[in-house]
């Protein structure tokens, strides 16, 4: 079961980091197109919701946002400066999408993640939960992984995980 779970977060995690930019990415030569398969909607495993609003400002409304409704900010990672650190070496293939920016913030709900130790255990391995933005240009892109795909595995936590992430998508909802 522990494994099955890591591979889907892992396949939903490597869906996120191929498709954040795919709008922006060039298409391949008709050449090295290959025999057509369904790719599944990333929209389906991660909330995804752009704005035309510089980061500052949205991550600042969401910060309030969430403070506001309960939730408990831990740490806000800059993951856009965590890579320009390491911009060197990684070369040419550092940020080949060209984001400006990408801020984090990691959060805790104590009563979902109460309510997830009753249900399943196991699931405690989605708290913290993270929200991502990422500014190209004059948009910003919220990016949240949708915890009831991650619990889809587990009957007694799904209820949980789909109670939690309409909460959050309320709350973002209700910012923009």
């Amino acid at each position: 079961m522990k494994f099955r779970w890591f591979v889907m977060v892992a396949c939903m995690a490597s869906l996120y980091v191929g498709q954040v930019c795919a709008a922006d990415a060039p298409a391949a030569p008709a050449s090295e197109k290959k025999t057509a398969i369904a790719e599944p909607n990333i929209e389906d495993a991660v909330y995804v919701k752009k704005r035309k609003l510089p980061i500052n400002v949205l991550y600042k409304s969401v910060l309030l946002a969430f403070e506001n409704n309960g939730y408990f900010v831990t740490s806000e990672p800059n993951i856009g400066k965590s890579m320009q650190s390491i911009a060197q070496r990684l070369g040419k293939d550092y940020n080949r999408n060209k984001l400006e920016e990408i801020k984090s913030m990691v959060l805790s709900n104590p009563w979902f993640a109460n309510k997830m130790a009753n249900a399943d255990p196991y699931l405690l391995a989605m708290f913290p939960i993270s929200v991502t933005l990422v500014q190209k240009g004059e948009f910003t892109t919220i990016l949240f992984v949708r915890p009831s795909k991650v619990a889809s595995v587990s009957k007694r936590g799904l209820a949980v995980a789909d109670e939690m992430e309409k909460d959050v998508i309320r709350i973002f909802e209700n910012i923009l």
